[in-house]
């Protein structure tokens, strides 16, 4: 696998004329290496491949990278700007490109100093690498597809144990605590539960304000395993939602379905975000759409390719969106409003690593889901949370009350799927759609 990405990689600096890269970033030298430790450094060529690290990882580095040549860093006295300059002179090269984004300038400095006598000319390169982990292999789509079931499960099973009085830092080590148990090997980023005015706040740190009733509650999620990043979000109220939150949330849904329809091979970024920031727009609500509408996940959190509003070169490239319904292109699909200081709802729901597409589900419904009578809803949700289900119950099957309990949790999310729009995989899940969708 890594002979592969290595192969890749010298092949896209040909295309960029470039005789050498400096890989830093520690997500790209994991890619192109699978070296995982915290310190090191990548010297690519047409011919060699050296890997710079110190001496707390040369039995992990010779494991986890034995295609590459190790250089140990000593500090202080052999550097990574002496190892590197020392290359440079053995490879005679004259040209070395380095990762301009992911470079410090005290760190380009000490490079730029050390290969003065040789000499030797850094050029900044964008994206090299990237660009190649748009694009998922199956090894990857596995490990991300384990990462959002876990995160899905957790989800799942602390919702029901939500109760008013709980704080929002309460509910986060309890989500904390679901994703470890189920496999996690941490957190992909803090996780975010905002209760009431909190919830107009995209990143808010979880404190002690109580959950509460009748208020929404933003938790955004998501579990790390083997170094690739799950994403999800979801917006939840214990007890009876008011008028604005339930307008709001069927907002921020039908957004969310009408981009997980419309996703297709050559959408541009801007157009994938278009899709949803129109219909935010329309309702109304569109100043409170404050950021883009979604990003790639994998070795980092954040990734491309993007979809966002601004038109880039990189944004949803016709290359990666050319492949992302046969899966290979995850995002975190995930349009929001937040009302400034008052109320917000947001929706991340992966799309392109699932094992089925929005096109095969049928509309379901949007009940109450409860700790007892759980009820499926999916993205694809056309009617307001009280009008009922769309489309009957499976045989054997309960539907959700008409009306949640005092301090139940109301969200179209799943604590068991229950309508008919789950026959994409077998049913019924004790534990909650995968996906969280039907699907």
């Amino acid at each position: 696998m890594q002979n592969d990405r290595l192969s890749r990689l010298r092949a896209a600096m040909g295309e960029r004329g470039m005789p050498a890269l400096l890989v830093s970033a520690p997500a790209n030298r994991r890619y192109i290496s699978g070296f995982s430790g915290s310190n090191g450094a990548l010297l690519i060529t047409a011919e060699v491949a050296l890997l710079f690290t110190d001496g707390r990882y040369v039995i992990q580095a010779g494991r986890e990278a034995p295609a590459f040549s190790l250089r140990e860093i000593v500090n202080p006295g052999r550097p990574l700007a002496d190892l590197l300059a020392e290359a440079a002179a053995e490879l005679d090269l004259r040209r070395v490109g380095f990762e301009a984004a992911h470079v410090s300038v005290a760190e380009h400095r000490a490079l730029d100093k050390a290969l003065a006598n040789a000499p030797v000319e850094l050029e900044p390169a964008m994206g090299v690498v990237e660009a190649l982990r748009e694009v998922k292999d199956a090894g990857e789509l596995a490990t991300l597809r384990r990462a959002i079931a876990i995160t899905d499960e957790a989800i799942t099973s602390v919702i029901p144990q939500l109760r008013p009085e709980m704080t929002e830092r309460q509910a986060a080590w309890m989500l904390e605590v679901a994703m470890r148990e189920r496999g996690a090997d941490a957190l992909s980023f803090p996780i975010i539960v905002a209760a009431g005015p909190n919830s107009a706040l995209p990143h808010a740190r979880p404190g002690d304000a109580p959950l509460g009733l009748g208020q929404p509650i933003v938790i955004d999620m998501g579990a790390l395993v083997g170094g690739y990043h799950a994403d999800l979000t979801r917006t939840v109220c214990l007890g009876e939602p008011d008028a604005t939150f339930r307008e709001i949330y069927a907002i921020v849904l039908e957004a969310q379905r009408r981009v997980l329809a419309g996703l297709r091979p050559g959408l541009r970024g801007n157009a994938a975000d278009a899709l949803a920031r129109d219909h935010i727009a329309a309702a109304g609500y569109g100043d409170a759409f404050g950021h883009g509408l979604g990003h790639g996940v994998g070795l980092d959190i954040h990734e491309g390719p993007s979809l966002r509003r601004a038109a880039t070169p990189n944004g949803c490239r016709e290359a990666a969106v050319s492949t992302c319904h046969r899966d290979a292109v995850p995002w975190a699909i995930c349009p929001p409003i937040h009302c400034c200081g008052t109320i917000g709802a947001q929706l991340a729901t992966p799309a392109g690593a699932r094992r089925c597409r929005p096109s095969t589900c049928p509309p379901c419904c949007g009940r109450y889901a409860t700790a007892t009578t759980g009820c499926c809803s999916s993205a694809s949700l056309s009617r307001s949370p009280a009008s009922g289900c769309s489309r009957p119950p499976r045989a054997g099957w309960s539907t959700a009350s008409p009306s949640p309990p005092s301090g139940s949790a109301w969200s179209p999310q799943p604590s068991r799927c229950r309508c008919s729009c789950c026959r994409c995989r077998p049913g019924p899940w004790p534990t909650g759609c995968p996906s969280g969708r039907c699907c």
